[in-house]
Parts: C-alpha cells; structure tokens; sequence
C-alpha cells in the first residue's frame, strides 16, 4: 500500500514464471482493492492486514495476474505513455472465497 499521496494506491511486486521480477505495479482489480481494505478495516492495521492478503496469496496452488495497460497519459513529468497495471488477481483455491466486489463494505 502506498499512502504518500492524498489517496490510497495498491502496489504488487511479482515474479513470472521465467523468473523475471517486476516492481510496484499498480493494482486496480476492485474486488482485491475491496477485499484489502476489508482485512485493514478488520483487523484496525495495515501491516496485519498485509501479512494475511499475502499469506492468502502465497497458500494458493496458483496465482493468476491480469495485466493491461492504460490509456496514454502523461505522469509525474514523463513523457505521454500507456502504463502497465495489474487489472485481476486470481487464485485457485479462490482467495475471495466465492465473494465478489459488491460483497465488501468500503
């Protein structure tokens, strides 16, 4: 999680199976994003938050990222790009637990 700006933004940093690592890719699946925000409102702490999403993450027989890119934007003084972002995470077993986005009060 990143709380230096005026809003929260969810990073991921991840591993494919070549083993090649990639670093602070944005996270905008609603339902992870819901899912997160559920666990830090239960259990009143970031940081314990973040140790059950990954510990969640790292039980599950396979982890499936979806990734897509953005529109063209200009950020932060680079040039007008398409940005990579992470736009699904899934697992099997199924880390919501059959819920879906609109299950989560947030």
């Amino acid at each position: 999680i990143d709380d230096r700006h005026d809003r929260r933004t969810y990073r991921m940093d991840f591993q494919d199976s070549t083993g090649a690592s990639y670093q602070r890719f944005p996270v905008n699946d609603m339902a992870f994003r819901a899912y997160y925000e559920d666990r830090i409102s239960r259990s009143r702490n970031i940081q314990r938050a973040e140790s059950q999403v990954l510990a969640n993450l790292r039980c599950a027989d396979r982890v499936y990222l979806r990734l897509g890119l953005t529109r063209p934007a200009e950020i932060g003084g680079y040039d007008e790009t398409c940005w990579s972002q992470v736009t699904g995470v899934y697992t099997f077993p199924d880390y919501l637990g059959g819920k879906k986005f609109t299950d989560f009060d947030w």
